[in-house]
């Protein structure tokens, strides 16, 4: 059996894929040190949001974070570790590599999907002499189902709520309903949609 279509994405670290982790990130490696206002300001993330974020990052070993006093006012440092640089440049590198097959799969699934004829015969276009449009048509099916396991995956971490699902997925709340509507009309006949 081959591996998952979208394996890098399935196996991206949680730790640096969260959204708000991850601009913090960006942030960090943009500018390699930056102080808590500045980083709060860069993020839009609430003080107490932002905290907790730090200390996952930091207990992680991606950050290292340096508290001071300026007399009696407090203020902290935060800068990106080796590791933490790595783990970004990965993550980039991963979602790179997953954009990439998305593409070749998205070109290769709009001109070789075996299409049915109303009149019962079967019509193929392959895109390529060495693809053939039944392994197309799988390869587009397994990350499909891929995608759903995704949108499944998102929303049970948010109880159900579809707006942080579509949010941690990078897609607007609309389409989320969209392929919620359609997976259930899919399921109502038989895998055929609407």
């Amino acid at each position: 059996m081959s591996p998952p279509l979208l394996e890098d994405l399935i196996t991206l670290d949680r730790l640096v894929h969260e959204p708000a982790r991850f601009a913090i990130l960006t942030a960090l490696t943009a500018c390699q040190r930056a102080d808590f206002q500045s980083l709060q300001a860069i993020t839009g993330l609430a003080q107490g949001n932002l905290s907790g974020h730090l200390q996952k990052l930091e207990a992680g070993g991606l950050i290292t974070i340096d508290k001071q006093f300026n007399g009696k006012y407090p203020h902290t440092w935060l800068e990106v570790t080796a590791d933490g640089r790595a783990a970004f440049e990965e993550h980039w590198k991963r979602l790179d590599t997953s954009v990439t097959r998305v593409r070749g799969w998205r070109a290769l699934a709009g001109m070789a999907i075996q299409m049915d004829d109303p009149s019962g015969t079967v019509r193929r276009a392959s895109a390529s002499p060495s693809a053939s449009a039944a392994d197309s048509f799988h390869d587009v099916r397994r990350l499909a189902d891929a995608a759903e396991r995704l949108i499944d995956a998102a929303l049970a971490r948010h109880a159900g709520n579809r707006r942080r699902a579509a949010e941690e997925l990078g897609i607007s709340l609309a389409t989320l309903k969209r392929k919620l509507r359609r997976r259930r009309g899919q399921t109502q006949t038989g895998g055929r949609g609407v």
